[in-house]
């Protein structure tokens, strides 16, 4: 997209001047907010809240020295923009390092991410007076920049400024980042923003220092936190984190926190006024009877809840995971993903005899290999296991429910207005084939393990009925354009025979007739009763 002209925008800056009460103002263009529109904002509606969905500046310096050339008039509209009274809200993409200024939009204009960092950090603490939420988009160039020195060089365009001394007033600081947030960032943070007023925190990647120095921080009004932590297998850094949320969590309405261990004691994290609770990315643990438990004891105003529970062959350990579910009886929003464990390795010698040679119990004892002639594998029993867990239809999805609904009837919740159930853990169950390479036996088991929602339908004199639909299928890429069956030496389709005896002699599994397995439920409190 090219460079728009001011004067494309004037039409625009006349009607915005008309209007009698304009509040806020949200700019998603990718191009520079242009200046009219600024003035007219000045003029006419002082006190009207800027959202920049895509802000940036070009006059930053970056440590090089190299900057973009713009001429008086722009590096002036940018200081003014920057320094806006009226600029609430920003996002803020840019370059982590500070690489030499490319060309940007056909080359009309300078490359907005080529800039240092740390000038953006010096510009969201120090210029805008008003400026209230902070969405940073750090795109490292190499991979030690988070470790840059502190504190940041002073931007040229401002160096002849005298910028305010106090504290910022951030109520929402976002940063969204794919490498460690370091203590030093967390310190500048510290040192220039009164934290005690930051509402919404959302960071990535922290280890130790960066949470030791998070705990420093006087967070009394934060009421929103989303952090994403690493796999670290050590307990003195899950010690650290339990520490950090402990002091947070009391006052907590909302948390989210990806890669949540099993490390970490649950005290730490729930707090009595959570309302929304999100703990089920790919690595965090899962829930079982007495965490959920635990969840409606502790934080007991939960509205909206996602979660990830082991999948067990629909047993009473599974079903008692959603009797607990019941228990919230605030709960209203229900996301699980039902986590299907890889079945264990077994050392034993897989023989050459094929599988159609053997009686069944032999069979399920037989051995498939991790890696072609070497040990260890799977045994045919757990892959079994495996396809039977993956297995989720819309009659499952029917029954959670019912138990759920049946729970929360006997407490005296309210009702469950919306469920959403995916699958996950089969990617991590790999077979070799016979050219020795790895072919993901899990992938085939996605073609059962499908996303479903269930909504109870509102209009009904009955609050426990509900229809359920498929969900949004993000694996879908995993489905189309299969491989046949046989890249896994057949032991899928063998099993899918097995288990599903009647279904049709075809290797086409969307033909079969596959279907999930009743859960082991009690009819006598299991079942909800119609009102």
């Amino acid at each position: 997209m090219a460079k728009v002209p001011n004067e494309f925008w004037k039409p625009l800056a006349k009607l915005i001047e008309r209007l009698p009460r304009l509040k806020d103002l949200l700019y998603a263009c990718p191009n520079q907010f242009p200046p009219c529109l600024l003035a007219a904002l000045h003029e006419q509606h002082p006190s009207c809240r800027l959202h920049l969905r895509n802000f940036h500046l070009h006059s930053i310096k970056d440590r090089h020295g190299l900057a973009a050339v713009l001429d008086a008039e722009e590096t002036d509209h940018e200081l003014r923009l920057a320094s806006s009274p009226c600029l609430h809200s920003i996002r803020y993409s840019y370059a982590n390092s500070h690489g030499d200024y490319g060309r940007f939009n056909n080359n009309e204009e300078p490359n907005p991410n080529n800039i240092h960092t740390s000038a953006v950090m010096r510009y969201v603490t120090r210029m805008a007076p008003n400026l209230k939420r902070v969405h940073l988009r750090p795109v490292p160039d190499v991979p030690d920049e988070s470790t840059q020195s502190f504190p940041p060089k002073p931007w040229e365009a401002v160096s002849h400024l005298d910028l305010p001394q106090l504290l910022a007033s951030l109520t929402s600081i976002e940063m969204d980042q794919g490498f460690y947030v370091s203590d030093e960032v967390i310190k500048v943070w510290r040192e220039s923003t009164e934290m005690s007023v930051l509402r919404v925190l959302k960071l990535k990647m922290l280890q130790v220092p960066a949470l030791q120095e998070l705990a420093k921080c006087n967070l009394t009004s934060l009421v929103h936190l989303n952090i994403a932590l690493p796999y670290v297998d050590r307990r003195s850094y899950w010690d650290v984190v339990a520490d950090a949320l402990r002091r947070v969590s009391s006052h907590l309405v909302t948390l989210k926190i990806g890669g949540l261990s099993s490390e970490i004691a649950l005290d730490s994290v729930l707090g009595p006024c959570l309302r929304t609770l999100d703990l089920a990315t790919y690595n965090s643990r899962v829930f079982q009877e007495k965490d959920i438990l635990e969840i409606a004891a502790r934080s007991p105003l939960v509205e909206c809840l996602t979660l990830r529970i082991p999948r067990r062959k629909g047993n009473a350990s599974e079903v008692a995971s959603y009797r607990a579910l019941g228990k919230l009886k605030r709960l209203r929003d229900l996301s699980i993903t039902l986590v299907v464990r890889p079945p264990p390795i077994s050392r034993a010698t897989l023989e050459s005899m094929g599988v159609e040679d053997y009686a069944y119990g032999v069979f399920e004892r037989e051995i498939w290999r991790v890696t072609a002639n070497k040990d260890p594998g799977f045994s045919t029993g757990a892959l079994k296991t495996a396809v039977i867990n993956s297995a989720v239809d819309a009659r499952l999805v029917r029954s959670i429910v019912e138990v759920i609904t049946a729970a929360k009837q006997r407490s005296g919740a309210v009702s469950l207005e919306l469920l959403q159930v995916d699958v996950t853990g089969y990617d991590q169950i790999k077979l070799s084939n016979k050219d020795d390479t790895g072919t993901a036996f899990g992938e085939y088991c996605s073609l059962l393990g499908l996303p479903w929602i269930a909504w109870r339908f509102v209009n009904s004199d009955n609050r426990a009925e509900y229809f359920v639909i498929p969900g949004q299928d993000d694996k879908d890429i995993y489905r189309h354009d299969k491989d046949p069956i046989e890249e896994v030496g057949g032991i899928f389709l063998w099993i899918i025979e097995m288990v599903w005896p009647r279904a049709a002699p075809t290797k086409d599994l969307v033909g079969r007739a596959w279907h999930s397995f009743p859960l082991e439920t009690d009819d006598a409190i299991d079942s909800p009763q119609s009102t």
